[in-house]
């Protein structure tokens, strides 16, 4: 069975994440990045649930580290 393409939010959670490769993402910049200014924080952490999910199906585990009511990091994985 084809892989499903990246959800384009997604795509631009990790973009944003890698560009920012180690430092902290805060949930506003996260929803800059998206275009959506009115982003709730329950719709980042469900985007970057998701990128999760997408990243453990590759083989890359823990790549995302949570600071919790700030943001997230992308980081070395495994």
């Amino acid at each position: 069975k084809a892989k499903e393409p990246l959800d384009v939010s997604v795509g631009k959670v990790l973009e944003t994440l890698f560009v920012s490769y180690g430092k902290i993402v805060t949930h506003e910049q996260l929803a800059e990045a998206l275009e959506d200014r009115t982003a709730t924080t329950g719709k980042i952490q469900k985007l970057v649930s998701a990128l999760r999910s997408v990243l453990d199906g590759l083989g890359i585990k823990d790549a995302i580290r949570t600071e919790r009511g700030i943001g997230y990091a992308l980081e070395a994985c495994n």
